[in-house]
């Protein structure tokens, strides 16, 4: 196993190396691992608690975690690692955290003097992003490490399996999202914890803390109000018809970018629409294009229905964030790598569409029921899963006292 994972690490990096000629968030990528390596030499935080996210995506997993855990705990030194520029780059500044890096790449002549200098007490790992040589030195050095939010699926590649198991073994503890992870998990031989999503703990205090905004509250007023959060040039194909032609809806449109190619894109199909940065009251409009990131999780609770989008993308993007406000939802049909998406289709949570007409159809079917029976349910679904952090912070205790 390690001669031939060794391979492919040395295959892995040469071929970003070549490509970051081209390529900006390549380039990044082998940039700024050069920075945590002189970072380290000013490096005096030892026995921080090391938190590894891949992306943003995995990263906004546990922000609420770390947030948590130093307001409780401002003693406690917190250390981020970001595999990915996208990630680190958005992330770079988080106020909770101590030291924000690169993970370095996991070459072993890396790894160990990284290890060597933090020298965490304790390792969290977030999702299902592994890196064995990283992970069998923390074991070697005996220090704590527990895996969150983990996803295991039934059809593991007998290719990929070896390797996975290898990883596993390394971890003190794991935590798995749903019984269904738990019972695949258990198939490989390996026990587990099912704790949650963090993103409900995190959810629930968005939701249930004051939020105003004084361009959205003029612009929804009295009107029925759809998001469409997280979209992709893709969703516009689908949602595009049905938002020129219902004017008696105000529509908010949050796309997954903000760059200025992608506002431009979304303006060339609604010319009339504006942008939240530059909003003008005396300006009538029944489209709000959002052109700043932050605020999608808060702008939920204006809307009366959402449409999240990637689902004719890779995957659909979370349905955490409008199930914190039990509002009727619409998805797109690429599921199969999401499993809340799958969860909530099966709960009758989520109305899942492969076209336009049948977003027109359901848009329809869900603004004309009040769905109380359905919101109901949802508020108990959410009630049931907001206690992740505590369950986090106690297993973390049966390792490491917090200071």
């Amino acid at each position: 196993m390690g001669i031939i994972y060794n391979a492919f690490l040395v295959f892995y990096y040469f071929a970003v190396w070549l490509f970051s000629s081209k390529n900006a968030k390549a380039k990044q990528w082998i940039e700024g691992r050069k920075t945590t390596h002189s970072y380290l030499s000013n490096f005096r935080d030892t026995n921080c608690l090391w938190f590894h996210a891949s992306s943003l995506g995995e990263f906004e997993q546990i922000s609420f975690l770390i947030e948590t855990i130093k307001q409780k705990f401002p003693h406690e030194k917190i250390l981020v690692t970001f595999f990915s520029p996208s990630g680190y780059e958005m992330k770079k500044n988080f106020p909770f955290a101590d030291h924000i890096l690169y993970l370095p790449f996991d070459f072993f002549s890396s790894i160990k003097p990284f290890i060597e200098c933090i020298q965490p007490k304790m390792v969290f790992w977030v999702r299902y992003e592994f890196w064995l040589n990283t992970l069998e030195y923390v074991r070697e050095k005996d220090i704590p490490l527990i895996l969150l939010n983990g996803v295991f699926r039934n059809n593991i590649s007998f290719l990929y399996k070896p390797y996975l198991k290898s990883c596993l073994r390394s971890f003190s503890e794991i935590a798995v999202i749903n019984k269904s992870s738990q019972l695949n998990l258990d198939a490989l031989g390996f026990c587990s914890t099912v704790i949650y999503d963090t993103r409900y703990s995190r959810m629930r205090q968005v939701a249930l803390n004051p939020f105003e905004d004084k361009i959205i509250q003029h612009f929804v007023q009295t009107e029925k109000v759809v998001i469409c959060g997280s979209i992709w040039a893709n969703d516009d194909e689908i949602l595009n018809t049905t938002i020129r032609h219902r004017n008696d809806i105000h529509w908010i449109l949050a796309p997954h970018e903000v760059d200025d190619s992608r506002i431009a894109q979304l303006l060339s199909y609604y010319p009339h629409a504006q942008k939240y940065s530059q909003y003008e009251e005396s300006k009538p409009t029944n489209i709000l294009i959002i052109d700043c990131i932050g605020l999608l999780a808060r702008l939920y609770r204006y809307a009366d229905l959402a449409y999240v989008g990637g689902g004719f993308n890779k995957v659909v993007h979370s349905l955490v964030e409008p199930l914190a406000y039990s509002l009727p939802v619409i998805i797109g049909k690429n599921i199969t790598k999401s499993e809340e998406a799958i969860d909530f289709i099966q709960l009758g949570f989520v109305r899942k569409i492969t076209s336009d007409q049948e977003f027109q159809s359901a848009l329809n079917a869900l603004l004309a029921n009040d769905n109380l029976s359905i919101r109901k349910e949802k508020e108990h679904y959410f009630e049931q899963r907001v206690d992740s952090i505590d369950k986090i912070l106690n297993l973390t205790q049966r390792y490491i006292s917090l200071e």
